[in-house]
């Protein structure tokens, strides 16, 4: 199911309920926005990350995402906490300015350059999805397609039809959190007590 199957299902699905007058570029904003809710809340555990060189003599590097949206930051190896430009109560730091990461490696400074030393840990954002991209493929996994479906036309279609709706997206959902969820995050440890 690509992004034209997802519009043609709501456009189906939503009859002549208050969506038909949507605009396809307005459902497709609508269909972006649910896949990132969910992937945000409910998918993508793992972090994307962007491996750059140091470059001797260079200490800001372009990030490769919101600012919002680092986890962590290594470099070789090591990780490094986040401060404010200009603290140096440590001795390697990193900061964020104007679109930039910066690094602090006072006694650490490279002499020469350094292949793939900045690792910089992000939460993963999906690839916008827009008219010009109709034959794209969602992030979320095939067999779960229709939550974009489900979750679009609880906002849009005829007020009857909301609830009926809304029952088959909390059913897929709760199956995509479960089909989705880390399994190490559910175990059960047990805790002894002397």
């Amino acid at each position: 199911m690509i992004l034209s199957d997802i519009v043609e299902e709501i456009l189906e699905k939503v009859g002549e309920g208050p969506g038909r007058s949507l605009s396809m570029p307005s459902i497709i904003r609508k269909v972006d926005q649910k896949q990132k809710q969910i992937l945000r809340q409910y998918g993508y555990n793992n972090d994307d990350v962007a491996v750059m060189d140091i470059l001797t003599g260079i200490v800001e590097y372009p990030l490769p995402c919101a600012p919002g949206n680092i986890t962590s930051v290594y470099v070789n190896d090591q990780r490094l906490p986040l401060r404010q430009r200009n603290d140096y109560s440590l001795s390697a730091y990193y900061y964020l300015l104007d679109g930039t990461i910066g690094l602090y490696l006072q006694g650490q400074r490279p002499t020469e350059d350094i292949i793939q030393g900045l690792k910089i840990f992000h939460k993963h954002v999906p690839a916008a999805l827009a008219v010009g991209t109709l034959n794209a493929e969602p992030e979320i996994e095939e067999e779960f397609r229709m939550l974009l479906v489900y979750g679009v036309l609880i906002d849009i279609a005829e007020p009857a039809m909301i609830g009926f709706y809304r029952d088959r997206y909390d059913e897929l959902l709760a199956e995509y959190v479960s089909a989705t969820r880390d399994p190490e995050s559910t175990q059960i440890c047990e805790v002894y007590y002397p």
